[in-house]
């Protein structure tokens, strides 16, 4: 909508588009793939809200692929009460794992 040379953009690196629609390099979403993304970013919110709503504040740092993420740019890990069990493992996971197949068909 913004780069009116996207079929051969001048703007983005990598995007280009040719007879059979976009290069698998575009990384180009559908709009399909874009309403699921927003419908996980609209519960995630609406549970941020919820418990905001009920005053639930527990201690639980997430830890992904090894690495303490959920303490980085905390003011508080100085003085913060949090124990091994509280910190929750995820793993980190790419578009297709979200979205569900390849992200450029």
């Amino acid at each position: 909508m913004f780069d009116l040379s996207y079929e051969k953009s001048e703007v983005i690196k990598g995007m280009r588009k040719g007879k059979n629609g976009f290069y698998s390099s575009a990384k180009v979403l559908s709009d399909e793939d874009i309403l699921k993304i927003i419908n996980i970013v609209d519960k995630k919110i609406d549970k941020a809200i919820f418990e905001i709503e009920k005053g639930k504040f527990i201690i639980n740092p997430k830890r992904i692929d090894n690495k303490l993420v959920g303490c980085e740019y905390c003011k508080y890990k100085d003085l913060c009460f949090k124990k091994e069990e509280d910190i929750v493992n995820l793993n980190s996971n790419k578009l297709e794992d979200i979205l569900g197949g390849d992200c450029n068909d």
